[in-house]
């Protein structure tokens, strides 16, 4: 999807990403260390003006995805300059980021910022399964988000929404379903007003050891 330049415009578009392009890969890797900056459960990655860690992971989890899946961004132009203002990152039925030629690197590298906090990964458990799905066959079988992010001083205009349904739109195609995990409850109001479901809860710690509890919300579609 291509825009064309205009003084006079305000339309926001969705573009495709190229992080081989280094404007685009330090655009969305701003925009998402900034979206995740006012979000609880990344709070530890964020020492006061240091941003180190918190970008480190947004690189495992961006560079990892578009090397199997996609990633997209809303933008606008501000003069001569495209801004990026909301990113989402996923992968196709099947795929999965930390499968990625470059995620050992990626993973490697995050993992090095945190020194001495550096934990283990604990076992994980399912604390819940939607009764209408096989939880384990649709996260395979649907499209998974991985990343997705709007600047705060974006916040409240839809963006996320907008790349949200291009995800879906996608999905509807080819008869699959969309699935995003989050570790921050109150989001799933706003996953479920657009016609998201509860597939599953599960508490432990993801491949970076994290302790948490995540809420995988899925939508399934038909044609």
């Amino acid at each position: 999807m291509t825009i064309v330049p205009n003084a006079m415009a305000t339309t926001v578009s969705c573009r495709y990403l190229d992080l081989a392009k280094a404007d685009d890969f330090e655009q969305a890797v701003e925009v998402m260390t900034k979206s995740f900056s006012r979000m609880p459960t990344w709070s530890r990655f964020y020492l006061g003006t240091d941003w180190r860690r918190a970008r480190a992971k947004v690189i495992y989890y961006l560079q990892s995805t578009s090397e199997v899946g996609e990633i997209w961004a809303t933008e606008r132009w501000d003069g001569p300059k495209r801004v990026i203002e909301s990113v989402i990152a996923f992968v196709p039925p099947g795929k999965a980021f930390q499968q990625a030629p470059s995620a050992t690197v990626t993973r490697d590298a995050f993992i090095r910022t945190l020194g001495v906090e550096t934990v283990s990964p604990a076992p994980e458990t399912v604390m819940f399964t939607s009764p209408s799905y096989s939880s384990n066959k649709v996260m395979n079988d649907s499209w998974m988000i991985t990343l997705i992010g709007t600047v705060p001083e974006a916040g409240g205009r839809g963006l996320a929404t907008k790349l949200i349904s291009l995800v879906l739109d996608r999905a509807k195609i080819e008869d699959t379903g969309v699935c995003v995990p989050t570790t921050y409850k109150p989001r799933m109001k706003y996953y479920e007003k657009l016609g998201f479901e509860l597939l599953e809860i599960k508490a432990g710690s993801n491949d970076l050891g994290d302790g948490a509890i995540e809420f995988m919300m899925y939508c399934p579609l038909k044609k």
